[in-house]
């Protein structure tokens, strides 16, 4: 045992001094053979890494792919009927979203994202070729099957929350539809399937799940509605090889995209409490246009009454006002959706009663909601209501046609035809001062000019009215005298100055500042009056007054605004 250990040290110590010998040479060598300084290195070539299994995965979507394309051989070669080997194909494309599937719920995410991928890649290409080139599918087959396979993909997306997935079955799914319809028309069966994902997409949205995917889902869905009613009422019909389309089923999808956006977004924004997004402020006016204004144009090109239409934007517009002020309202936080909601229940109340009424009745109409806005506005003390009442009563002004005759009576020739208002005319202009007088009795004295723009707006559409009013009225009392051009330019000059010192004069109370806004536009506007018609149409004594009347305005209306109480 000693002459053992006695062995194992002297082989240690040979080794230790066998090291010790090669460290020497190292040292002289590294003495000999100073390294270059690293600034003269030579740089190594650095490769992109790949992410470990990517290119097997990309390899093993290729061979996948490549089974695709063994079931479309078999079919080609005979050995599987034309219409079993689609159905195969589609089979075999539901298979890789089920391994899809599982490989998710193993926790392979990148895996099952390029599982349906292969699916997608194999399923939407399939019913577009198998329809649109061999037609082997009609396009209602076609597009059923794509919304079924795009369901499919999106519960797996959803389940197992794989948003790579979500967004490209969305988009592959969006080109098949478009290429469909391209291919072999079938609007009708285009804008049902788009509104089945649309709803699908919306339902995900509510989640707060890939909310960006209502954007070309809703793009593409309401080009392809555009397109439904253009075929649709086609005064020549539809074209060669569509399919027949009633007016019946067309107005129907119309109504059902309508149906689609304006229940997501009670939904979300009353059900959910939450706030309008930019989507719906976009996507909402569009839906609401072309759902009511398709249907009215359907049901107009087909001989019917489009005041069914009136009556659904006249509810929707109450409902619009009631969420406003009921639910909304009482939540916290909710300005956006207050507004929204308020400017829809405008929007569609005018749109309403202008598909109902006739233009002398509408004109009442808006007067009298003009009225009722300002009156509630200043009760509850709500500046949208007086919004809505100032804007009101200038569409009563434009559609009883007062505003288009101040134009007239302000700018059109002397030698034309003059009129005096009509009575729809003469209670629209009594609903417009009513209107203004009681916005100007709302106690906002001091109030910021932001908080007084219903003011502003009410005044600038009894001015306009009242302006023209005044010089109508003499011209056509004065006719048999014939005031002759230069004497029409006087008057207009005469009503213009005498705007100016009353708008100035008015404006010094704390109540009506708003009507010191318009001295100094009005000034400009007579200025230009001057040169292109008194000074070409005038004669020496019309032109003398036109001249005195405006200079004093141009005296007299600074004086009277620095004068202010």
């Amino acid at each position: 045992m000693p002459d053992r250990l006695e062995e194992l040290e002297s082989r240690i110590q040979t080794l230790t001094r066998a090291l010790q010998r090669v460290e020497a040479r190292l040292e002289r060598l590294e003495g000999a053979q100073p390294p270059a300084p690293p600034e003269e290195a030579l740089p190594r070539p650095e490769l992109p890494e790949v992410p470990p299994g990517l290119l097997a995965l990309v390899g093993r979507t290729i061979i996948a792919l490549g089974g695709g394309y063994l079931i479309r051989a078999l079919t080609d070669a005979g050995v599987v009927p034309a219409l079993s080997g689609v159905a195969l194909g589609l089979a075999y494309a539901l298979a890789w979203l089920l391994l899809a599937d599982r490989a998710a719920a193993a926790g392979a995410r990148v895996s099952a994202s390029f599982h349906a991928l292969t699916g997608g890649l194999v399923a939407y290409p399939l019913l577009v070729e198998t329809t649109a080139r061999f037609r082997l599918l009609s396009p209602a087959a076609a597009l059923a099957a794509l919304v079924a396979f795009f369901a499919a993909g999106l519960a797996v997306a959803r389940r197992r929350d794989l948003a790579g997935v979500a967004w490209t079955g969305t988009f592959l799914a969006l080109g098949a539809t478009a290429a469909l319809l391209v291919a072999r028309p079938h609007p009708l069966g285009s804008v049902l399937a788009l509104l089945v994902i649309a709803a699908l997409v919306e339902g995900i949205a509510l989640g707060e799940r890939w909310t960006g995917l209502r954007w070309p889902v809703a793009l593409l869905l309401d080009l392809s509605l555009l397109f439904l009613v253009s075929v649709a009422t086609r005064p020549e019909g539809l074209p060669e090889g569509y399919p027949a389309l009633s007016t019946r089923s067309a107005l129907a999808a119309a109504l059902a995209a309508l149906a689609v956006y304006v229940s997501a977004l009670l939904a979300r924004t009353l059900g959910r409490g939450r706030a309008v997004t930019g989507f719906e402020l976009v996507q909402t006016p569009v839906a609401i246009l072309l759902g009511l204004g398709g249907a009215s144009r359907l049901l107009v090109a087909a001989g019917s009454s489009a005041a069914g239409v009136g009556l659904l934007a006249l509810v929707l517009g109450a409902l619009s006002y009631a969420a406003a002020f009921v639910f909304v309202e009482r939540r916290p936080h909710q300005d956006r959706n207050f507004y929204f909601y308020s400017a829809a229940g405008g929007l569609l109340t005018l749109a309403g009663t202008g598909q109902l009424l006739d233009p002398g009745p509408r004109s009442i109409a808006w007067g009298l909601l003009a009225v009722a806005g300002a009156v509630l506005g200043r009760r509850f003390g709500r500046r949208t209501l007086r919004l809505h009442g100032a804007l009101y009563a200038g569409a009563a002004a434009v559609a009883s046609g007062l505003a288009g005759a101040s134009w007239r009576d302000f700018v059109a020739p002397a030698a034309g035809e003059w009129t005096l208002p009509t009575a729809v005319g003469l209670l629209v202009a009594g609903c417009v001062a009513v209107v203004y007088g009681v916005l100007a009795a709302d106690g906002t004295e001091g109030a910021p000019w932001w908080e007084r723009t219903p003011n502003g707006i009410a005044a600038a559409t009894l001015i306009w009215v009242a302006g023209g009013m005044l010089v109508a009225v003499p011209v056509v009392l004065a006719a048999p005298f014939e005031p002759g051009a230069g004497g029409v330019a006087t008057l207009r000059t005469a009503v213009l100055s005498f705007l100016v010192a009353a708008l100035a004069w008015t404006s010094r109370r704390r109540a009506l500042p708003e009507l010191g806004w318009f001295v100094y536009p009005l000034l400009a506007i007579g200025a230009l009056k001057l040169l292109s018609e008194d000074l070409t149409q005038g004669r020496a004594a019309t032109l003398f007054l036109s001249l005195v009347l405006y200079g004093g305005a141009l005296i007299g209306a600074p004086r009277l605004l620095r004068g202010r109480a």
